[in-house]
């Protein structure tokens, strides 16, 4: 809050540098974060405070837009942060046909594409069969589907027996 324009410009080499990166690093796409809780009680009032103060800034642009995303999503605004990562732009185009299945994997992965993410190391597993890190990458990428439908389950039933089931299993919820 005290130097945003210095945020923003930082926030902006880091985009030029790497989109994909930079976006991830600040925790965009949001699709991974709607419906969890904003952290701290004191967080909420502060975002919603800088967000305000960016929004009455006359600047524009993709560096404005993800950090009005993030800050209205840990204010607990999800509409007005996906309105703002709309506005960031459209998704970088994704590899060339002549890229390898690992490489529009990794991309993917970057992306918070998981779904896309197996697909592509499936394809690259099959004609590779030993590569053990793409094994891996294939482990996270699961991982990473399989948490996302939790957090769907419990978003859409609670109280069900067997999503209490679920997060027993799993660490971290």
């Amino acid at each position: 809050m005290r130097e945003p324009a210095e945020g923003l410009r930082r926030i902006e080499k880091a985009i030029e540098a790497d989109r994909s990166e930079a976006l991830d690093a600040l925790g965009l796409p949001l699709e991974d974060r709607i419906g969890q809780s904003p952290a701290g009680a004191e967080l909420p009032p502060l975002c919603r405070e800088a967000a305000a103060r960016l929004e009455a800034d006359s600047t524009s642009g993709p560096a404005k837009d993800a950090a009005l995303a993030v800050l209205y999503a840990q204010s607990g605004d999800e509409d007005a942060a996906l309105q703002a990562y709309r506005r960031v732009g459209p998704a970088p185009r994704g590899p060339g046909p002549a890229s390898t299945s690992l490489a529009q994997a990794m991309g993917a992965l970057h992306r918070h594409r998981y779904v896309d993410a197996e697909a592509a190391l499936l394809r690259w597993l099959g004609a590779n069969p030993a590569d053990h890190t793409a094994r891996y990458e294939l482990i996270l990428a699961r991982r990473q589907i399989s948490m996302a439908q939790i957090a769907r389950l419990l978003a859409i039933a609670p109280d069900s027996y067997h999503d209490h089931g679920l997060v027993e299993s799993e660490p971290g919820f």
